[in-house]
């Protein structure tokens, strides 16, 4: 946890974007992702910011534990400045976790800090033209899956409340049974998203939803890991 004291105003940034445009593409991408999921619970939002140096969420109600921490001092390119009282610990069910996120209940956006996602989790974030691949490097296997919208890499947290017995319960159901998009994608010979797309039109009993990961087709196309080492001949 956070322990220093800050009481001046030079604290860590989080490059914070005040575009009405920007406000728009996160509220329109939250929108989209309750709608293609079905999931009653509001999913939250979080923007990949390579400028900022914490982890900035703006709901309390997103942690799954936080405690009380001396005031930290968060700048924003823009000049303002917000105060964080409080850091805890967010879960991406099925992903990865973020310690040390801290709260600010004035703040529009959640941000994710690239650069402390790569030194304390020791992911690998692959960026492309539409999206970002979130990789474990010693397995290769992807972990998340962040896509580009309006110059943002966002990513999709549809459990947004972990007091919540519901969302823990989704949670578990997921993990335990396959989705009707995971057994037409493995039916059908893991088609591609765009193949699926054209089968959904002439079939409209076949789900499809664009945010589901296949583990097997991103293996599939990663380099092999070396055997390991044989200790007998």
């Amino acid at each position: 946890m956070i322990k220093r004291v800050n009481l001046q105003p030079h604290g860590p940034t989080v490059n914070q974007l005040t575009h009405k445009d920007n406000d728009e593409t996160v509220l329109q991408f939250t929108h989209q992702q309750q709608h293609n999921t079905g999931n009653p619970l509001l999913p939250s939002v979080w923007i990949l910011d390579t400028g900022a140096a914490e982890h900035v969420c703006s709901s309390l109600s997103y942690f799954s534990k936080y405690q009380f921490i001396n005031p930290v001092h968060i700048k924003l390119p823009n000049g303002n400045f917000f105060v964080a009282h409080i850091s805890g610990t967010i879960i991406f069910p099925n992903i990865f976790s973020l310690d040390n996120v801290l709260y600010i209940l004035d703040f529009k956006y959640n941000i994710i800090s690239v650069q402390k996602v790569t030194e304390v989790l020791d992911y690998k974030l692959i960026f492309y033209k539409d999206f970002c691949v979130m990789q474990d490097p010693t397995t290769k296997r992807m972990i998340g899956l962040a896509k580009a919208n309006q110059h943002l890499y966002l990513l999709h947290n549809s459990c947004v409340s972990h007091s919540n017995s519901v969302c823990n319960s989704t949670f578990i159901s997921k993990t335990q049974n396959k989705n009707p998009f995971d057994l037409w994608h493995f039916r059908l010979g893991h088609l591609s998203y765009q193949v699926l797309k054209i089968v959904k039109k002439h079939s409209p009993y076949v789900e499809f939803n664009d945010n589901t990961v296949c583990d097997y087709c991103h293996l599939a196309k990663q380099s092999r890991l070396p055997f390991p080492t044989s200790n007998s001949k």
